[in-house]
């Protein structure tokens, strides 16, 4: 009798130890997963506007660090595409934004919204679908910043010959109306042009935002 009972008093003395190896490895694993959160959160740089709202980073040192993160979650390698073309940080009607070159094999530019320093947002921008309408792209293609316009330029095609080129234009506009001030990229025209082999032929305009008659502006 005395040799069951000590049978079973040593059988829950190890499921007891078992259970706080457990409870103390899934602790320590949580802790672990809490100070990861907490170190990726406290991993960012400030942004050195210093009143500036154009300027360009050239070396990978010198990218934020929550920037070259939000890049790599789009699968955008930033020091190779820092090879070709230079982040650019801009300040436009009050928006912070920092336009990231992404070499793909159709390479294009990501463009972030720093509002939040430390969370870049992703901007999307309506683009030319392939039969009919628009859809939206995050890549909308190579960028240029027409201050003089206010506008910008996001150019998209191959290299290969003959082929044709699409141009998207657009301006920063206050687009949700009564719902909300926030300033977003609208597009305002589409120009197409044709990439021969002994060079381009002029840009042509496919389509072209019209104004809007007077009683659909809601004011």
């Amino acid at each position: 009798m005395r040799s069951a009972l000590k049978g079973v008093s040593v059988g829950i003395g190890l499921l007891m130890l078992v259970a706080a190896v457990h409870l103390t490895s899934a602790a320590f694993g949580e802790d672990k997963q809490s100070a990861g959160s907490r170190d990726e959160t406290a991993a960012f740089d400030p942004i050195p506007f210093g009143g500036r709202t154009d300027f360009q980073v050239s070396a990978l040192a010198e990218v934020p660090r929550q920037v070259a993160r939000a890049a790599q979650r789009e699968n955008c390698d930033v020091e190779k595409g820092m090879k070709e073309i230079p982040l650019r940080f801009l300040v436009e009607r009050e928006r912070r934004l920092v336009l990231v070159y992404c070499q793909w094999i159709l390479g294009s530019h990501l463009v972030f919204d720093l509002k939040d320093a430390r969370h870049p947002k992703l901007v999307v921008f309506p683009f030319l679908a392939q039969n009919t309408g628009f859809g939206t792209t995050p890549r909308p293609g190579l960028i240029t910043w027409r201050k003089e316009a206010g506008e910008f330029e996001a150019e998209t095609g191959t290299d290969m010959c003959p082929s044709s080129r699409l141009r998207h234009v657009y301006r920063l506009g206050r687009t949700e109306g009564f719902t909300s001030g926030t300033s977003s990229f609208v597009l305002v025209r589409v120009d197409v042009t044709a990439r021969g082999c002994g060079g381009n032929q002029p840009w042509s305009t496919v389509w072209q935002a019209p104004n809007w008659p007077e009683a659909m502006i809601v004011r």
